[in-house]
């Protein structure tokens, strides 16, 4: 599920809130991961598209991974 989420609502909602909120377009590579990455496969990557993609990916994948754990590992075996 959170994967589904993850891989084609958010792309969408992002795309909508780019084209419709003028606000967005300025915080969209910190929050959208697939924009983010774009900036990898065309070739040259600068220093603020190196930092907004770590933000997104400390934000999507490491900070869910890491409470994801930390529940795990603090529920009682039975």
């Amino acid at each position: 599920m959170a994967y589904f989420v993850y891989s084609l609502v958010l792309p969408t909602l992002s795309q909508i809130l780019a084209s419709s909120q003028a606000g967005f377009k300025d915080i969209q590579p910190w929050v959208d991961l697939n924009h983010a990455q774009a900036a990898l496969f065309e070739g040259s990557v600068s220093s603020a598209e190196w930092a907004h993609l770590a933000v997104t990916v400390a934000v999507w994948l490491v900070l869910p991974a890491f409470l994801g754990l930390r529940a795990a590992m603090r529920s009682e075996l039975k």
